[in-house]
């Protein structure tokens, strides 16, 4: 069910923003702590797993996850 939800967030992020960028930080952040002091994650799936399948999924689509953000004003 993490799995899916995570699918369905990023896919959200997608559908709002036109991109992904950002969608793996907090992860990534978790994995820089000790995941045995953050007994919350153990019904979850392994941190560097969902990073991987976030990216698969951004893959699979071709959505951008690194782009430069700043905001185009129409001429």
């Amino acid at each position: 069910m993490e799995s899916e939800a995570n699918a369905a967030g990023i896919q959200t992020l997608f559908n709002h923003y036109g991109h992904v960028v950002g969608s793996t930080e907090l992860f990534e952040g978790i994995l820089d702590k000790s995941e045995s002091d953050l007994a919350f994650l153990q019904t979850h799936p392994l941190t560097q797993d969902r990073i991987d399948k976030i990216h698969s999924i951004q893959q699979k689509n071709g959505w951008p996850n690194k782009q430069d953000l700043t905001i185009k004003l129409p001429k």
